[in-house]
């Protein structure tokens, strides 16, 4: 059994083929193409060079795997788009969605915080809370006077409640990772003195597509797949949007 993986939800676009011999699943070849504003054209012959590197023909492929978000509004649309008209011509294709962001943190490297960046003070988090992954939203402090943990206490928001019903972070994890080029975050961590790590979005291709594979066998092994298509996840308005709620009195 072969199957595609597929998110464009970071920057750029990102496919894998995976393949299962007997109940065991390996990664086998990937390729990463970094500038987003192509990726759109750029996946066609991503996908045609991949498959022929790997000896395979579309026929033999039973799914994709697709990343879902939060990340990048545009990016998201354009890996969903590509995976629905693959399905479309291919009706026995299977789509998974999962989100990315949540796979990378099954990787021992990002065990604790990782931030990605969806504007200059706005972006996505996911954090490890014991077996748990919780996504959340990174704000920009109302006040850009305000500075130190207390600001970043307040701009950390999780979307996902833990078991006491908290909706934020309740302490800094020790493994705190910042996913691309972030200056504003790095400016708040550095002054809050608060160790990080910056990962170029390059290097990150083989963690995430290994954590969308064990998503994915995670996820067909608690419960069959339902037959709905995946479905974004963004978390937050995108800036066009947040410019039509109008301002509160």
């Amino acid at each position: 059994m072969h199957l595609i993986l597929l998110d464009t939800s970071f920057q750029g676009a990102l496919l894998g083929l995976a393949h299962r011999e007997q109940k065991e699943w390996s990664l086998n070849t990937k390729a990463y193409y970094e500038n987003p504003q192509e990726a759109a054209t750029a996946l066609p012959k991503m996908l045609h060079e991949l498959l022929e590197k790997g000896g395979l023909t579309l026929e033999q492929i039973a799914g994709i795997v697709i990343g879902v978000g939060p990340g990048s509004f545009t990016g998201i649309k354009i890996g969903l788009s590509f995976a629905y008209g693959m399905k479309r011509a291919n009706p026995r294709l299977e789509l998974t969605g999962v989100s990315a962001l949540r796979a990378l943190s099954i990787h021992e490297s990002f065990s604790g915080l990782s931030a990605l960046p969806a504007t200059g003070s706005a972006g996505y988090f996911v954090v490890r809370d014991g077996e748990d992954r919780k996504l959340g939203i990174v704000r920009g402090p109302e006040d850009p006077k305000v500075r130190g943990k207390e600001a970043l206490w307040e701009i950390f928001e999780r979307t996902e409640a833990d078991r006491e019903g908290a909706t934020g972070l309740r302490v800094w994890p020790q493994n705190v990772n910042l996913l691309g080029n972030w200056p504003r975050l790095e400016e708040w961590l550095s002054e809050s003195q608060i160790d990080f790590k910056n990962w170029p979005v390059n290097s990150l291709a083989e963690p995430l597509l290994q954590g969308m594979l064990t998503d994915y066998v995670m996820a067909h092994h608690a419960s069959p797949q339902d037959k709905q298509l995946p479905q974004a996840l963004y978390l937050r308005r995108s800036a066009p949007e947040e410019k039509l709620v109008p301002s509160s009195p």
